[in-house]
């Protein structure tokens, strides 16, 4: 089996055999064309306990849309925490209560759990009256899609998330919805806890043409 392997990339143009360039290989390793994939892998953020922030600033004009797959998070003290999120716009992350949510929430074990419309200074991707509680064994998993986060024609901008994890009571809990701000031209989003830091997660963002 033949094999490509290139070292110390500069610009790499592959071929088809009519000499159509089927995808460049750019500089920073991303490739584009016709024949690259439509969804990248941009970064991947390991988490160490004793991190408070997890800030994800990979959005650009190069994509339209992005996905941000988070799993094994947790939480480094065992305590009741949210899972809470803000958007970075002008240069820092926007702490204004311009955070408006829109969920579905579901459980095994409990029936009280139902629609719900909040705003805030944060994204809370907790259901509204449950935690991620009690000790830090049992992990959370995300997934978020964030659409033309650099837009700046339009006022606003929206996302869409899922939250699954498992509580010690015992029972399964999913959240999910969607997600709206009035600031457009979005250059990154921070993940954190309500209090206290991450115990540990990975965090892996995905730029989709």
């Amino acid at each position: 089996m033949s094999k490509l392997v290139v070292t110390n990339i500069e610009t790499q143009n592959i071929k088809f055999d009519s000499d159509t360039t089927a995808f460049t290989i750019g500089t920073d390793g991303v490739l584009t064309g016709t024949g690259a994939p439509a969804m990248v892998l941009l970064n991947t953020t390991t988490v160490s306990s004793g991190t408070t922030n997890v800030d994800i600033e990979q959005f650009s004009s190069t994509y339209s849309a992005y996905k941000i797959i988070g799993y094994n998070i947790v939480k480094e003290a065992a305590s009741d925490q949210k899972l809470e999120c803000r958007i970075k716009e002008s240069g820092s992350y926007n702490t204004a209560s311009a955070y408006l949510r829109r969920v579905w929430t579901g459980s095994n074990a409990n029936t009280n759990y139902t629609y719900a419309y909040t705003t805030g200074s944060a994204w809370v991707l907790t259901p509204s009256g449950a935690v991620e509680d009690g000790t830090t064994t049992y992990p959370m998993y995300l997934e978020m899609d964030i659409y033309n986060p650099t837009e700046s024609t339009i006022t606003g901008g929206a996302a869409n998330f899922k939250l699954d994890y498992y509580s010690y009571h015992p029972y399964n809990v999913y959240n999910y919805g969607a997600l709206v701000h009035t600031a457009n031209n979005w250059q990154g989003i921070r993940f954190f806890f309500s209090s206290g830091n991450f115990g540990g997660g990975i965090f892996k963002i995905y730029g989709i043409k």
